[in-house]
This record gives structure tokens, C-alpha cells and sequence, in this order.
């Protein structure tokens, strides 16, 4: 497959992680704003900083998980629909979201990435 074959894949994990950190980022700020507001606390709070980076991973990761296919399942289709459409026709739709729970567990690098950096 030569030089083609050994970038394959490289488009759809781009492609999937563009959405999945827009979503996340997006929602690590109003995270923070809602947790300290509902919990009573700073939003510079270390508690605050982890809930809302796990509440944040969770719900990227529950959006952008049908449509980002791991580059290792996408070797056996021709393209990233091709892909979608025929693993939603022989197997569901559910199956798009095979990947979801070890995605939700990889959440908590958060929990420790994000307070970290938020440290001053």
C-alpha cells in the first residue's frame, strides 16, 4: 500500500478529533460556571476543575462517538461513510457505539490533565 496505506486513517482520527475537543472545550468552561454555581464553589476550585473536565470528556465523547470509527476498523472499508453505512446496515446502529465505554473510562485523564493545568 506504500506510503498511502501507512497514512491511512490519518483523516478520519483528525476529522474526529476536531469535533470531539471543539465539544469539549466548549463545554469545560459552562462545566465550571455550573458546577460552582450549583456546588457552592470558586470555579478555581480543584473539585470544581474535575468534575466539570470528566462532565465535559463524557459528553464529547457520547456526541462524536458514532461517527469516529477507530482508524484500525476503517482499514477494512473504503472510506470513513462507507464505513458508517455499512456497519449501521449489517449490524445497527448501535453498533457505532461500540468503543463508548472504554472511551468513557479514558475520561479520566482529564480529571487529572485538566486540574493540573488549571493550577496557578
Amino acid at each position: 500500500e506504500g506510503l498511502h496505506g501507512l497514512y491511512r486513517g490519518v483523516g478520519p482520527t483528525v476529522a474526529g478529533y476536531l469535533p470531539t475537543w471543539a465539544i469539549y472545550f466548549g463545554s469545560y468552561g459552562w462545566s465550571k460556571t455550573w458546577l460552582a454555581r450549583k456546588w457552592d464553589r470558586r470555579e478555581s476550585d480543584s473539585i470544581t476543575h474535575i468534575f466539570a473536565a470528566m462532565l465535559s470528556g463524557s459528553t464529547s465523547s457520547v456526541a462524536t462517538q458514532p461517527v469516529t470509527p477507530t482508524p484500525t476498523t476503517l482499514y477494512y472499508y473504503t472510506s470513513t461513510l462507507n464505513a458508517l453505512s455499512t456497519i449501521t446496515r449489517v449490524e445497527g446502529f448501535w453498533a457505532l457505539n461500540k468503543g463508548l465505554v472504554p472511551s468513557l473510562i479514558g475520561v479520566s485523564h482529564v480529571a487529572i490533565q485538566f486540574p493540573l493545568y488549571e493550577q496557578r
